[in-house]
């Protein structure tokens, strides 16, 4: 009860009795009302004559809510969703982390006499940690609370995590999980990202000592190819670099994104060169799904073997 206390003055404080905060946080509540608004068609939002990024997902979401909620102010309804994601990302990270510390391979040796802990219980304690370790995270702080793509991205990594934790136990769930997470993040504006996050997956999977969780490797890579066709369709899959930078500097940086898809490199259509605030975003989900992935992988790759 003190966690889920917690975790409720955690999110909530964020939500209520505040404008919309600078930049990111203005503009994707811009595109949000002005879709509520009936100002810009839903597939091809824009603000003030500039296109989206390809990140839908998050604007549908704040639009929706500004429409089914007339009688709270718009800002408001907005972040409303976005307090639910954040709320899913604390759960999933329970959840994901209870379940991979349940397997034989995360357990920890027994006491000579006896007296350790039920696997259970060792397995609640660390994800309790493991919760409070990203609560503890100073850049979930204001990117939890605020209305951008970068949060959405977030739910579909701790849902993939989810997906691969839960896969020895839950089967239909942690397939169904996949399925979401992927094309979530590739309607987000991250279709690059969830196709890294396919190829990991898969190759974690098919390791396995677990002839469950070998048979969710085809799920996985099948939402790997949904991801890429939903970015194909949202048009997702440009990157862009911001023109701060010397010339030199901005080739390197997308010689980098490109070797970072791998596959992806031949569905990229371009790299485009973009004003300043465009380049943070990317780069946070960027951060962000990278940081997961190292994460989990002290834990994942033990239990695959």
């Amino acid at each position: 009860m003190a966690l889920l206390l917690f975790c409720a003055a955690y999110v909530l404080p964020g939500v209520f009795g505040r404008d919309p905060w600078k930049n990111a946080d203005v503009s994707a509540f811009g595109h949000m009302a002005a879709l509520a608004e009936g100002r810009a068609p839903w597939f091809a939002p824009a603000l003030a004559g500039l296109p989206t990024d390809g990140a839908l997902v998050p604007y549908w979401l704040g639009a929706l809510f500004i429409k089914a909620l007339p009688w709270l102010d718009a800002a408001l309804a907005a972040r409303i969703p976005f307090a639910m994601l954040l709320a899913l990302v604390l759960m999933l990270t329970w959840y994901a982390t209870y379940h991979l510390a349940r397997t034989e391979a995360a357990q920890p040796l027994a006491f000579a006499f006896g007296g350790e802990a039920t696997p259970v219980d060792y397995a609640r304690a660390v994800a309790d940690g493991a919760l409070l370790a990203v609560v503890a995270t100073l850049g979930l702080l204001q990117l939890g609370h605020e209305t951008t793509p970068e949060l959405v991205q977030l739910v579909g990594a701790a849902l993939f995590l989810y997906a691969l934790a839960a896969a020895p136990f839950r089967k239909g769930r942690s397939r169904a999980a996949a399925l979401l997470a992927l094309p979530m993040m590739a309607a987000s504006g991250a279709p690059a990202m969830a196709l890294v996050l396919a190829l990991v997956g898969t190759a974690i999977c098919a390791k396995s000592t677990y002839a469950q969780v070998r048979g969710t490797a085809w799920w996985i890579a099948g939402a790997g190819v949904a991801s890429v066709a939903v970015g194909v369709a949202l048009n997702a899959w440009g990157w862009r670099v911001a023109d701060r930078q010397p010339a030199p500097l901005q080739h390197a940086a997308a010689a980098r994104v490109v070797w970072l898809a791998g596959p992806a490199a031949g569905a990229v259509d371009a790299v485009a060169l973009a004003r300043p605030p465009a380049a943070p975003a990317h780069l946070r989900a960027l951060g962000i799904t990278l940081t997961a992935i190292f994460g989990c992988w002290r834990w994942a790759v033990p239990t695959a073997r």
